[in-house]
């Protein structure tokens, strides 16, 4: 059985302040010295209760910012060890763009190099290997009670209602920018199965809210501690 340790130390002290004040007016006789002994005590008294609650109070609070702060780190871990790689192909303007898996942190992600290759503008689709693992994965994270609500916003993005699978629909495929989460693109495209989100997305908007993502978590640690993070991000 857990035993409530302020509430155990208050009800002691209180014992021993009714104990000692009962002795007094029983065995003292009520004279200005008796009384001032009285104010000492029952100032000294309710100041130790006091400071118990107080305690209490901060050592809750301590308690819930390292589960927060648990659950953020989690989190940032799993986010910054994500790969992603990207097939691009746009045959009007004969570009093709095939690069070498990244992983998603502020370090790898080059926006002027992939802007200078890929239209941010362009829809994306992913590669049904690992994505519905990953999205339940990331939903997790939002569920979890502990998690900053700060960060649960900047992970709506990946809050994809469903994936509609576009396996056979060349035309979009062709146009579309393809996705690998953690998985290497394979020598045949065609024979993969790719599906878009309920809600289109495009390229550029992927990708930035995944560093705000990064970034809110920075900010959240620093405004709660007392000294600058300095995250590998």
């Amino acid at each position: 059985m857990k035993v409530n340790f302020t509430k155990t130390s208050i009800a002691f002290l209180l014992i021993i302040f009714i104990s000692t004040l009962s002795f007094f007016i029983i065995e003292s006789e009520l004279n200005p010295t008796t009384i001032k002994d009285i104010s000492v005590l029952t100032y000294s008294t309710f100041t130790l209760v006091i400071a118990l609650l107080l305690f209490d109070r901060f050592d809750y609070r301590k308690k819930i910012f390292e589960r927060k702060l648990e659950a953020t780190l989690t989190l940032l871990s799993e986010l910054k060890s994500t790969k992603i790689q990207i097939f691009y192909q746009d045959k009007i303007n004969h570009i093709t763009y095939g690069g070498s898996p990244f992983l998603l942190d502020k370090k790898q992600i080059n926006i002027p190099f992939l802007k200078e290759h890929i239209d941010f503008k362009v829809k994306i689709v992913f590669e049904t290997r690992n994505i519905f693992e990953y999205l339940e994965q990331i939903n997790l994270h939002r569920a979890n009670p502990f998690m900053p609500k700060e960060i649960v916003k900047s992970l709506d993005f990946l809050s994809i209602g469903h994936l509609k699978g576009i396996t056979n629909d060349n035309e979009y495929l062709d146009k579309n920018i393809k996705i690998f989460i953690n998985n290497k693109i394979q020598n045949n495209l065609k024979d993969q199965e790719w599906y878009k989100p309920s809600t289109q997305m495009e390229f550029g908007t992927f990708i930035m809210n995944y560093l705000n993502t990064l970034d809110s978590i920075e900010n959240w640690i620093n405004k709660h501690s007392n000294f600058k993070a300095d995250l590998n991000l």
